[in-house]
């Protein structure tokens, strides 16, 4: 059985779970550094202003082939 290829897109509405968990959740980050607390309604914002591809921090959603996001990755 062929495994899915993982993939970096642009988060999408149903995507924004991970992105809450990761900015809530400390215990979801690990063994990786958390990032700390941010406001839940900025993130929705944020997302819905540029997707969080304009300005910092930039993120994108790790996903396995067409699947929902499993992670993220922020520069």
């Amino acid at each position: 059985m062929a495994e899915s290829p993982v993939q970096l897109r642009p988060f999408r509405e149903e995507d924004l779970d991970v992105v809450v968990r990761s900015s809530t959740e400390p215990a979801f980050s690990l063994p990786f550094e958390w990032g700390g607390y941010r406001s839940v309604p900025r993130l929705r914002a944020r997302w819905e202003e540029d997707w969080f591809l304009e300005k910092d921090p930039r993120q994108l959603a790790v996903v396995e082939g067409e699947g929902p996001a499993i992670g993220l990755v922020m520069w």
